[in-house]
């Protein structure tokens, strides 16, 4: 799955450049890069294993210990970054601050402002009572 990953993620890149005709813009670039990394980190372990286990002598019916210590410290990596894509989208994407701030702390921000119609409503009545 990394390596399907890997290529569909630079695959995708080229066409989105192609599409755009001109420059990417380096945030969406680099959030891509950042996740697709992220990623791979955190699924390195298993994949490790996988390759690796033919190569154990093992027996199937009586796990060992190294595979139940194995899977309770790689497990933690699968959720960090499930977790830190969150992190990656707050720090990368400046849409997607502003979207935090409109919907979790109830911040309205200037271009939220403009397109909110109640707000547009309560700024004209306070204009018509300035006049009068």
């Amino acid at each position: 799955p990394n390596l399907i990953i890997v290529v569909t993620t630079v695959l995708m890149l080229r066409k989105a450049k192609k599409a755009a005709r001109r420059s990417l813009k380096w945030r969406g670039v680099l959030t891509v890069f950042l996740t697709v990394i992220n990623y791979m980190l955190a699924y390195a372990p298993f994949t490790a294993y996988h390759i690796l286990e033919p190569l154990l002598d093992k027996d199937p019916n009586n796990p060992s210990s190294f595979d139940r210590h194995f899977f309770k410290v790689a497990w933690p990596f699968v959720t960090l970054n499930i977790a830190s894509n969150f992190f990656i989208y707050s720090v990368s994407e400046e849409s997607f601050k502003a979207f935090l701030k409109r919907k979790l702390l109830g911040i309205k921000t200037v271009s939220t402002v403009s397109q909110d119609p109640t707000y547009s409503a309560r700024e004209q009545s306070v204009k018509s009572k300035d006049k009068t």
